[in-house]
């Protein structure tokens, strides 16, 4: 195979660019209910991915959700605090880890479903799709905001 089929086969196109002035969150652990003896996701994850979610449902609009591979792009921009500004900044290595950001902005593409019956086609099918993805958390000084991009990969 030369370089020019390797690069047609590995050719992306840019399907989904979201930016979201919200404060990043990542993928919260399952909790457990003793008495439904059942997992479910705490009310903050929930909230958050419903936000992202609703951003990302207003610009897909009822488009078919992509099938096959896709790469993801996720950039987490937290505010810088007041008192570390005119400092050199240093790379944000607090929580939440890039893992659990990625994990929330992939379960927010997906479809949802309520009570067996989907509400929302999503971007992707199953996150499985993600053949390559990349996450990055910065400082920023105006606010805290998400990007995320989605290609498909042809």
């Amino acid at each position: 195979m030369t370089l020019a089929e390797a690069r047609a086969v590995n050719e992306r196109v840019l399907e989904l660019d979201l930016f979201i002035p919200i404060t990043p969150k990542g993928q919260g652990r399952p909790r457990f209910d003793p008495r439904s003896r059942r997992a479910y996701t705490d009310k903050v994850t929930r909230a958050y991915i419903g936000a992202v979610r609703t951003a990302a449902e207003l610009q897909w609009g009822d488009r078919e959700p992509l099938q096959g591979p896709v790469a993801l792009s996720v950039l987490a921009f937290f505010a810088l605090p007041v008192s570390a500004r005119g400092k050199p900044r240093t790379h944000h290595v607090q929580r939440p880890d890039s893992s659990n950001i990625l994990k929330a902005a992939e379960d927010a593409l997906l479809p949802l479903v309520i009570k067996r019956e989907t509400v929302w086609a999503g971007v992707i099918c199953d996150d499985a799709q993600v053949i390559d993805a990349r996450v990055s958390k910065q400082w920023s000084l105006c606010a805290a905001a998400i990007s995320i991009q989605v290609w498909s990969i042809v």
